[in-house]
C-alpha cells in the first residue's frame, strides 16, 4: 500500500509545484545515472536479432527505391551513439547540469526509441526522468504539462502496440490521468481514468481505490455526479478506504460532496 501510494503522491507533487524550484532535480543522482545505463550494454545476440527485423522492415518500407547505405546503417551506428550519448548524460548528471541534460535528451529522444533496449518499462523510466527536468526547466507550468502529457501519451500508445500489457501499464495510465485532470483535460481524464480502474488488479485494494478516487474526481470536472458518487462507493468498503482517501484528498483535492457519502 506505501509503496503505490508514494508512487503516486511523487507525481501529483511533481505536476503540482509551479513555484518551488529551490530544491536541486539531480540531487537522486543514482536513480537517474541507472535510467540513463538501461540503454547500454546491449548484447550480440540482441543486436544481431533487432538488426535482421530493422533491415527486414526498411526493405519493405522503402518500395520501390533501395534503401540507403546510411539508412542500412543506422541502427548499428544508432547503437553506439545512444552509449556515447548515456556517458555525456551522465557526466553531466555528475555535473549537476539538469538543463544541459535537459537538452541533450530532448534532442536524442528519437534515438533512444530506435535503441533495442528501448522497452516499454525502459522508456518510462526514461520519461519519468525527463518530467522531473521539465518540471524544473520549463518557462511555465503550462509548458511543463504539455510536455508531460505528449512523453505520457507516447508510452501509452507504445503499449497499445504489444500483445500483452507491461508491468508499468497501470503507472502510466495513473500518471496521465493525473496529468490531465492537472491540464483540466477533464474529458481524456475520464477516458484515460476509465482504463484505469479497468486495468487495474482487483488484489491491489490500494491501486483500485487511487484510480476510482482519480476517476471521481473526472466525473466531478465534466458534472457526472451520478459517475462521481459511484466511484467513490465502488471502493468504500474497503478497510484502507479512510487512509487513501484522506492522502489523495490532501494531494490534489477531491470535491467536498465526497466527504459526506
Amino acid at each position: 500500500m506505501k509503496n503505490l501510494l508514494t508512487l503516486l503522491i511523487c507525481f501529483l507533487a511533481l505536476i503540482s509545484c509551479k513555484e518551488n524550484k529551490s530544491s536541486l532535480v539531480l540531487s537522486d543522482e543514482d536513480n537517474a545515472i541507472a535510467t540513463l545505463q538501461l540503454y547500454q550494454n546491449v548484447s550480440p545476440e540482441l543486436i544481431e536479432e533487432r538488426n535482421k527485423l530493422y533491415q527486414l522492415m526498411l526493405k519493405h518500407s522503402t518500395p520501390p527505391e533501395e534503401p540507403s547505405e546510411e539508412d542500412k546503417a543506422y541502427f548499428l551506428k544508432n547503437i553506439a551513439h545512444i552509449d556515447s550519448v548515456v556517458n555525456q548524460g551522465v557526466a553531466l548528471i555528475k555535473e549537476q547540469k539538469g538543463k544541459e541534460l535537459l537538452t541533450l535528451l530532448e534532442a536524442e529522444i528519437i534515438n533512444f526509441y530506435a535503441h533495442p533496449h528501448n522497452t516499454v518499462e525502459s522508456e518510462y523510466e526514461l520519461h519519468k526522468l525527463l518530467i522531473k527536468l521539465n518540471r524544473r526547466y520549463c518557462a511555465s507550468h503550462k509548458e511543463f504539462l504539455a510536455k508531460a502529457i505528449q512523453l505520457l501519451e507516447y508510452s501509452l500508445l507504445h503499449i497499445g502496440c504489444l500483445e500483452e500489457s507491461p508491468t508499468c501499464y497501470t503507472l502510466v495510465l495513473q500518471d496521465l490521468t493525473c496529468a490531465y485532470l492537472e491540464a483540466e483535460e477533464n474529458t481524456k481524464a475520464v477516458v484515460v481514468g476509465k482504463m484505469l480502474c479497468e486495468e487495474m488488479p482487483k488484489d491491489n485494494v490500494v491501486g483500485e481505490i487511487i484510480a476510482n478516487l482519480l476517476l471521481s474526481k473526472a466525473y466531478d470536472r465534466i458534472g457526472e455526479k451520478e459517475l462521481r458518487d459511484n466511484c467513490v462507493r465502488s471502493v468504500m468498503h474497503h478497510p484502507e478506504f479512510i487512509a487513501v482517501f484522506m492522502e489523495v484528498n490532501e494531494t490534489i483535492g477531491l470535491p467536498e460532496e465526497l466527504k459526506n457519502l
